[in-house]
């Protein structure tokens, strides 16, 4: 099946009308090595080391895809479409607005703009996608999120990684859900069947920047910090909710859009802090981890708001800044023990 690849700051460019394309939807995630030295020539390295390395991706593997969409997003990541069409060597490239609020004004805006890239598509694919295939396509968006749903609780109960949590939503927001599905299932009869959840590891909530590398998981497992509950896009954003099949295709497609777990990028900040407060309530958790990479404006900006309503409630919160490297940072490394003593202190 061709790909076709798409970048987003959270999780806000709708896969679906891909899929109904009888594409693979492949979320761009930046290189693997952490480079960002082709991007670098056309992106300030005070930018977003995130958005760079999308780029830098993009720049080398172009080829590989029938062609890119680029969703409004965070503000580093919404002025960067000039350099794609400049630099990107791709036979289509589509700018998708997605709307920061969620009332019904964005729902209307959020439908004509999902007619307008189908409309887009098929002139230029010469296809024909149909209401019928954008509900088969939410089908098979649902069954993905429902074995995602079941793998996360287990996260609560068993000895699964953080690791190993995020390399199963890599797969699956990179790979046909044809192939998804059937390794979801493999992956499901494996965690079924591990321990129970270690008694000296400690669950945390996981909020803040998008992360693109496990390096960051391996780094809280090796201080004992298990990440059971999170918002992130490559993570419960992507699965928290399913998409309705109660109404029109594309009214079902802007409505899952516009109720997932919020991002700091859009507004009101408010659902996004009910989120993690209600996850602190309902679960299990010892305390709530903020990151940021590096330069991130939207979640710093977000970050003294989160602490002080998360401080109010009496739930154990650190926020950090880190790099975009391969090598550990021995510094948060620190403070990441530190918080540990704290959090067993607080028991």
């Amino acid at each position: 099946m061709k790909s076709f690849a798409y970048f987003d700051s959270t999780h806000e460019f709708p896969e679906e009308i891909i899929i109904a394309a009888q594409m693979n939807p492949y979320k761009i995630l930046g290189k693997k090595d952490f480079s960002t030295e082709l991007a670098d020539q056309y992106i300030p390295q005070f930018i977003c080391a995130n958005a760079r390395s999308f780029l830098n991706q993009a720049l080398e593997q172009s080829s590989n895809w029938e062609g890119i969409a680029i969703a409004h997003g965070c503000d580093a990541t919404n002025r960067q479409y000039d350099i794609w069409d400049q630099h990107v060597k791709t036979p289509f490239l589509y700018y998708f607005h997605n709307p920061l609020k969620t009332d019904r004004i964005a729902q209307r805006f959020f439908i004509r703009e999902i007619k307008a890239m189908i409309t887009t598509l098929e002139a230029h694919f010469n296809i024909k996608i149909s209401l019928d295939q954008l509900e088969t396509a939410i089908q098979e968006s649902n069954q993905v999120k429902i074995f995602l749903q079941t793998l996360s609780k287990l996260r609560l109960t068993k000895d699964i990684s953080s690791t190993e949590y995020f390399d199963v939503l890599k797969f699956s927001v990179q790979n046909p859900k044809e192939k998804v599905k059937p390794y979801l299932k493999s992956i499901l009869s494996d965690w079924i069947t591990r321990n129970p959840f270690p008694i000296d590891k400690h669950p945390i909530f996981l909020t803040g920047s998008d992360i693109t590398h496990s390096l960051w998981f391996d780094l809280l497992e090796k201080v004992n910090l298990r990440v059971v509950r999170d918002d992130l896009s490559i993570g419960e954003r992507y699965y928290a909710t399913l998409i309705p099949t109660d109404k029109d295709p594309l009214a079902n497609i802007a409505n899952y859009y516009l109720d997932i777990p919020r991002s700091s990028t859009k507004h009101p900040t408010t659902p996004r802090i009910n989120y993690i407060i209600n996850a602190c309530k309902t679960e299990k958790i010892q305390g709530v981890i903020s990151q940021i990479i590096k330069f991130c404006e939207t979640f710093a900006y977000d970050a003294p708001f989160l602490k002080s309503q998360l401080e109010a409630i009496h739930v154990p919160v650190i926020h950090l800044e880190r790099d975009f490297t391969e090598n550990i940072d021995q510094q948060i490394s620190t403070r990441l023990e530190a918080f540990v003593e704290l959090l067993e202190q607080s028991q």
